[in-house]
Parts: C-alpha cells; sequence; structure tokens
C-alpha cells in the first residue's frame, strides 16, 4: 500500500459503496474512511424493496451495516446529503450544505435513479428505487385497489407479483411485444407471461403510455393503441439512469455511466468508480463497454474498488448475474442475452429448462431459466462457470440432459 493514501472517501451508501468500506478494513487498511449517504436510513440492500418489503412477506429491510457497526470499524458515516463537486486538482469533494472533504483517493457509487415517464402526468406516477419509495408505495397496496404497472422488465413484474398478492387488480403494461425482451430468450418470458396471465394479471404488449390524467380520483392512462386503462396507482418501472452528474464536474468523461477501465478506475488516476454509475470494458465480452444494475454486480465491483483503491491490481471479470422472484417462481440470469446469436435449450426429466446463449464462435454467453424456487441452482452455478471459461461445447452435449454440464467444463 502506497503511504500517501490515508484518506478514503466514498460517495454513496448503498450496498457497493458500503461494502466497499467495509472490504477496505478487511483489507488491513488503517486509514480514514468516509462513507457519504443521501439517505438517513442506516445502509441496506435493495433487492427486498420490490420483492419481500412491497409484498409484505418480508417486512424489515436487511440491513449491510448498522451506524454501531460502521463506527466499530472505524468509517465515518455522513447520512442524509451529498456530493456536488469534486475539486481534483485540490483533492476535494464538496457537499451539499458547503463542507469540503479531502481525499487522497474516491470511489464514486452514486448508483442511479428511476426514470421517469416521459408524459404528461408523470407526476402522478410511483417509482421504486428507494426504502421510503417502497413503504410510500406498500401502504397503497391494499385489496381491490386497481394498480398499472408501466414496464415488463425486473422492477415492473415484481411489482405486479406484489401486487397481486396484496389482493389488488393489476395491469402490466409493456411496449415490447414480449416481457424481458433485452434480458431473456422468448421461452422464458413466455413461462413468466403466462404465469401472470394465470395469477389473474391483464398484459397489454407492444403499446406505450401516452399521458396519465387524475379525474375525480381515478388516474386515466391513455395508451396509443387508442385505449384507455383506469387505475387508481400508477407504477412505472421503465429503467433507470445513471448518476453522472458529479463526475461530470472533475471532467471526467461520460459513456453511458461514469466511463472506467477494468480496474473501476477513472480517467483521473486517483478516483474510482462501482455499481450502478459505472460502465466498464468487459473482458468476456470482447472489451464492449457495458453497466449493469443488479445486486451481484454491486457486490463484484466493491472487492475490485476496495482493492484497486489500496493500488492493487484486481480486474472486474465477474460474470453478469441477476435473479427476480416472481410468485413462487425465481428467475435466474447468467450473462448478456444480446451477446447471443443462436439458443440451445436443455430440457431436464423433471420438465424445467435451462437455456443457454451462444454467440457466433459457439462460446456460452449466457444462460437464463425460470423454476420453482432454487430448482435449477446448480444448473446456473454450472452455467456461471462455462461463461466464465469462455467455453465452447458441443450443441448436442450441452442440449442433452443426461451430460453432466461438469464435463463441459475446460
Amino acid at each position: 500500500m502506497t503511504a500517501e493514501v490515508r484518506q478514503i472517501v466514498i460517495v454513496g451508501s448503498g450496498d457497493c459503496g458500503t461494502r466497499a468500506a467495509l472490504g477496505l478494513r478487511e483489507l488491513g487498511f488503517d486509514g480514514k474512511v468516509v462513507l457519504v449517504g443521501e439517505e438517513h436510513e442506516e445502509p441496506y440492500e435493495r433487492p427486498v424493496l420490490s420483492k419481500g418489503l412491497l409484498a409484505g412477506s418480508d417486512g424489515e429491510l436487511r440491513r449491510i451495516a448498522t451506524r454501531e457497526a460502521l463506527a466499530e470499524a472505524g468509517i465515518e458515516w455522513i447520512s442524509g446529503t451529498r456530493a456536488v463537486r469534486i475539486n481534483s486538482d485540490f483533492r476535494t469533494t464538496t457537499l451539499v450544505e458547503g463542507r469540503e472533504i479531502r481525499y487522497d483517493r474516491l470511489l464514486l457509487c452514486t448508483g442511479s435513479r428511476a426514470r421517469q415517464l416521459p408524459v404528461p402526468g408523470h407526476q402522478d406516477v410511483y417509482t421504486v428505487r428507494s426504502a421510503a419509495d417502497a413503504a410510500q408505495l406498500r401502504s397503497s397496496l391494499v385489496a381491490g385497489a386497481r394498480v398499472l404497472v408501466m414496464g415488463g422488465g425486473f422492477i415492473g413484474l415484481e411489482v405486479a407479483a406484489s401486487a397481486v398478492g396484496r389482493g389488488c387488480e393489476v395491469t402490466v403494461v409493456e411496449f415490447a411485444h414480449k416481457l424481458m425482451a433485452r434480458v431473456v430468450p422468448s421461452p422464458v418470458a413466455r413461462v413468466l407471461h403466462d404465469r401472470h396471465v394465470t395469477e389473474g394479471v391483464d398484459m397489454r404488449l407492444g403499446v406505450s403510455c401516452v399521458s396519465v390524467e387524475r379525474m375525480n380520483g381515478t388516474l386515466l392512462t391513455y395508451l396509443d393503441d387508442g385505449s384507455v386503462a383506469e387505475a387508481d396507482l400508477v407504477v412505472a418501472g421503465v429503467g433507470a439512469i445513471p448518476n453522472t452528474e458529479l463526475a461530470a464536474t472533475a471532467g471526467l468523461p461520460i459513456s453511458n455511466g461514469i466511463a472506467v477501465d477494468q480496474h473501476l478506475r477513472t480517467a483521473d488516476a486517483v478516483i474510482y468508480a462501482a455499481g450502478d454509475c459505472c460502465s466498464v470494458p468487459h473482458p468476456l465480452y470482447g472489451g464492449s463497454r457495458i453497466r449493469l444494475e443488479s445486486w451481484n454486480n454491486a457486490l463484484a465491483q466493491a472487492k475490485v474498488a476496495a482493492i484497486n483503491l489500496l493500488d492493487g491490481s484486481a480486474g472486474y471479470d465477474a460474470v453478469p448475474s441477476f435473479w427476480s422472484d416472481q410468485y413462487d417462481l425465481t428467475l435466474h440470469v447468467k450473462g448478456l442475452h444480446g451477446a447471443a446469436t443462436r439458443l440451445v435449450s436443455r430440457r431436464r426429466r423433471d420438465g424445467n429448462e435451462v437455456h443457454f446463449g451462444i454467440d457466433d464462435q459457439g462460446r456460452v454467453v449466457c444462460a437464463s431459466c425460470v423454476a420453482t424456487g432454487n430448482a435449477l441452482g446448480r444448473e446456473m452455478l454450472l452455467a456461471d462457470r462455462l461463461i466464465a471459461q469462455q467455453a465452447t461445447p458441443p450443441a448436442p452435449a450441452l442440449s442433452d440432459p443426461d451430460t453432466d454440464l461438469r464435463s463441459l467444463l475446460r
């Protein structure tokens, strides 16, 4: 460790930032660590917000660390504020109230914010990005409430399932002609679609919202097919925007997020970025710059960032990994669906399927499945290894349920 690194500042106290701070201590760093967060809530995990917390099956936030635990680790946690400026010449970051904090190394974990519906009336639409958002929405998800969900991706479908579980009448509107079009192949999308329909969800695919209007206590959502959907509340799950404004004040390059190298270093040698806010060249996908919004990614990048803040040389190469809980089903996704050019499906004797995506070179670049609980957990762990090894197994062996996936590893 370079002796000059005596104070490290981390902006963002979500999953990535908090775990990076704790990781510095685990690596033996004995200098000062300052963690800056916008929320007053003690750092918590976010996946539960649109799953158990919203549904009511898991009523407590899952804390990453309490205030006492952070203090015990010697981490100065500054909550309820945000950094608004970086002065890279003087190595300081300025908080909104004017306080300046000096750094030897700076890690930006500024995350992302929910994308608003770009239509008139968007101010009457819920989004789910924080514990406060989830608590507010949950109070409105009462039996009989008519809920319109805009977006058929992870957040939208999790909210829909949670609302159904609370006795609401649910409609999902998705502009694409299938659910989760950019993330999973058609067979997986079809399983999810059919399950939501079975649960009573009104699925409207291939249509978009034009405007939202409040009239006599009812929200009227005008769609581009000419129809009007009535609801008591509207929830948008239409993606997220990386929070790059702070990085921009230091003149750092932005490319679908704060642009970092494989070591999570920005163009400024002492400033790093990790988590939802940054895009990184991924060695498994030809060095293509990708930005991931997932809990697994936040944890993986937190480890890499902690090492490199202390002048390590760890490279980020984790296989992208996502999951979603909807009803009693669990969706697992490994790798990037968009990198595949053909699909190889493996149907097990119990009827469950794993779908592997193969690229033009025959490499396994992604895999996905949906099943009850963790029934396919072992297969997905092995799929992760196949992707990490850039394995090129014969398609017949990959699709054969009697072939042990371990035999296809290098």
